[in-house]
């Protein structure tokens, strides 16, 4: 599962962060190649539960239905860990460091769906290094599922240490 890689760009897209009280989505466009907020809006929650209904209700009103959509995680729905990385082949890079970081984790291995990035070349003199970011699968889905309830279009799922 790659949540974290981004689609092709777009003319416009929509930002979204969901907190335990309130729902933030900001729609971006682009004006003479520089970037522009086209509208923003926030609307408190009880609880996130009430997430789903507010998105959809909020997509009507601002008018972004089918836009691209970039959630960023809350600090509190992922771990991020550093990590140096296992010699193994690219294409098991992945799975190997699901099991290396196994104990790092507040959550079951089982139960994570676990994304990772490299550290530049030569930051860590020589090691090579990896940022591994795990986050509950049950979370994922329920966000894949409020996104496109709402009639958005997930095309990332982002952590905030990477969302510039």
């Amino acid at each position: 599962m790659q949540f974290f890689k981004k689609k092709a760009k777009v003319s416009s897209r929509v930002g979204l962060v969901v907190s335990s009280d309130q729902l933030t989505v900001a729609h971006m466009g682009e004006r003479d190649g520089a970037p522009y907020l086209i509208g923003c809006e926030r609307v408190a929650l009880q609880s996130e539960k009430d997430a789903g209904r507010a998105l959809a209700r909020l997509v009507k009103t601002m008018e972004i239905e089918g836009k691209q959509c970039s959630y960023v995680l809350n600090r509190k729905d992922y771990n991020l860990h550093l990590v140096e990385a296992p010699e193994v082949e690219e294409s098991e890079l992945r799975s190997a460091i699901r099991w290396k970081i196994k104990d790092l984790l507040d959550m079951k291995v089982d139960d994570a769906a676990i994304d990772v990035f490299k550290v530049p070349e030569g930051a860590y003199r020589g090691r090579e290094m990896v940022y591994v970011v795990a986050s509950l699968k049950s979370k994922i889905k329920n966000i894949v599922e409020i996104v496109t309830d709402s009639e958005l279009e997930l095309a990332v799922i982002d952590i905030p240490e990477l969302a510039m």
